[in-house]
């Protein structure tokens, strides 16, 4: 090849790569986390933003996890709990890193991350913790578009050595961004090289079978560890005969004896814990209010006599309670039942039901919640949104919501405040959202997932005093938890330690240094050069 054809190759590169960026924003991303018993928190965050191939910004923050650093994670990224005691929790940055990551003036944003699942996913948790969502972008994966352009790799650090590049400062946030950004701008250029000059086709491509927006990524699982002793059940031994029944489904038009027999292994799922119960109901082919009466005997024979087993049976029927068809059937079926399984309790510590085995909020803890779904029904129009709590008006805190309180349908009504705050988050409407918390709060809702929402925003203005309210507010409505499983309590006490970890760096702030009795001295924030350097009054007064 001679030089001017190389030279007309290179022309073509360029013509290409800008075509490729017009008017794209890439946003490359990389967190480092820490576990908690809620799911991963994230620790160590950036994002490098880049124009036209150039690095035009950088955010980059670390936060307090309100959670130890577990050794496993330190042991990766090397931060400590004290490296992050001064840092502010993630929930403060939210509106920050939601106008890094939202599109303006027409550009096209796209996320970037090696292993971006990883990365997105616990973003989305950490935005969920602070009762806010996630923006909707293309993401773009480096592992997936250098297996694209032909590179067969799988760790960032493999992706770096197949480009010839190198990581100043692996395993912090900023570093991985940095260097994920080094290699998708010489994956882009592969590309390019390789005749692509539309992006929305690249994007398609390279990410086919992946999903390519941050919408379509859940939040990372959230560890269903509970506050129990260790588990120390003895494992499940099922019989093969019953486990091989498993493969006998209902015929398409079952007659009574079909049905007889099919729920006679359905009560013995109930009696051996059987954690296949769930598939044995979700294969009946019955229709879903059809199927919730066939299997109510059996609930209410486990009720009587075996908690456990009732959990068994009432877990296999959580999706049918969300399918209840109208709100005053799903009433009427939380008034039946309520008085029966308030009664029961929970399971018994050293006899669980499958949900409890797997250290999975049991179903006796949370069967309101489909019920509370069903009962709310469609939100999409925002009229059943409004009038379940007018957030203004001459009705303002009063509504649906408060009339099911008054019926004493406290936990129905609670936790449908809960679904109804998220409606006007996801529809970007954080102020009804908000006063739907407060609202709430103010009437007696107790619903824990809403309680750490509008105590997150009551921390907000960081004052002490707003900061101390904002506390009290955890602390009052966790004396309601009982010993409920409900992943949504753990949730409120991480809230509610994260709170009272900023109370207590206002009252003491390490200087580093120790008094005569060996007492760590804290820093006089006039002067924390001389942190046992008192400063004098304004005025002095002569007796």
């Amino acid at each position: 090849m001679n030089a001017d054809t190389h030279a007309g190759h290179g022309a073509d590169v360029e013509v290409a790569l800008t075509a490729l960026w017009g008017a794209l924003r890439l946003a490359v991303l990389d967190v480092e986390t820490c576990n908690g018993t809620d799911g991963d928190h994230i620790i160590d965050l950036a994002v490098l933003t880049y124009r036209q191939r150039r690095l035009v910004g950088t955010w980059s923050r670390r936060f307090q996890p309100g959670v130890p650093v577990d050794a496993d994670s330190q042991a990766v990224h090397g931060l400590t709990d004290a490296d992050l005691a001064h840092e502010r929790p993630f929930g403060e940055a939210v509106a920050e890193l939601t106008a890094v990551l939202t599109p303006t003036d027409g550009e096209r944003l796209v996320l970037v991350a090696h292993n971006a699942p990883f990365d997105v996913s616990r973003l989305q948790l950490e935005f969920a913790r602070a009762g806010a969502q996630l923006p909707d972008v293309a993401v773009l994966d480096t592992g997936a578009l250098a297996r694209h352009v032909g590179l067969r790799v799988g760790s960032l650090a493999e992706l770096l050595d197949a480009l010839d590049l190198v990581n100043t400062a692996p395993h912090t946030a900023h570093g991985d961004a940095d260097a994920t950004a080094r290699a998708a701008l010489a994956l882009l250029r592969r590309a390019a090289a390789a005749g692509a000059h539309d992006l929305d086709e690249l994007l398609t491509t390279a990410m086919a079978g992946r999903k390519s927006r941050t919408g379509a990524i859940k939040a990372a699982g959230k560890s269903r560890r509970r506050d129990r002793q260790p588990d120390d059940t003895p494992a499940l031994d099922l019989p093969e005969e019953h486990t091989a029944g498993h493969a006998q489904l209902l015929p398409a038009r079952p007659k009574r004896d079909d049905l007889a027999a099919w729920l006679d292994q359905v009560a013995e799922c109930a009696r051996l814990r059987c954690p296949y119960l769930d598939d044995r109901v979700a294969t009946a082919g019955l229709p879903p209010d059809e199927l919730l009466t066939t299997l109510e005997p059996a609930l209410a024979t486990a009720l009587a006599t075996d908690a456990a087993g009732a959990a068994t049976v009432l877990g296999a029927l959580h999706p049918l309670l969300a399918a209840l068809p109208n709100r005053s059937t799903a009433l009427r079926w939380f008034t039946k039942w309520r008085p029966k399984l308030t009664a029961v309790g929970s399971c018994p510590d050293d006899d669980r039901c499958p949900a409890c085995r797997e250290r999975r909020p049991c179903p006796l803890d949370t069967w309101h919640q489909p019920v509370a779904a069903a009962a709310l029904g469609r939100l999409d129009g925002g009229q059943s949104a409004r009038s379940f709590l007018h957030t203004s008006g001459v009705d303002t805190g009063r509504g649906v919501f408060t009339t099911w309180r008054d019926k004493k349908m406290s936990v129905l009504a609670d936790h449908a405040a809960w679904l109804v705050h998220q409606h006007w988050m996801t529809t970007g409407q954080p102020n009804r959202a908000e006063l739907v918390g407060r609202y709430a709060w103010a009437a007696g809702g107790r619903d824990p997932r809403l309680v750490a929402a509008h105590a997150r925003r009551v921390a907000t203005a960081a004052s002490t005093e707003r900061l101390t309210e904002a506390r009290n507010i955890c602390d009052e409505a966790l004396l309601h938890r009982g010993d409920s499983t409900d992943d949504g309590w753990t949730e409120l006490r991480e809230v509610r330690n994260r709170i009272a970890g900023q109370l207590a760096r206002r009252q003491f702030r390490p200087s580093g240094k120790a008094d005569r009795n060996g007492n760590p001295i804290p820093v006089r924030r006039h002067h924390p050069g001389h942190p046992e350097r008192t400063r004098p009054g304004r005025f002095a007064i002569d007796h």
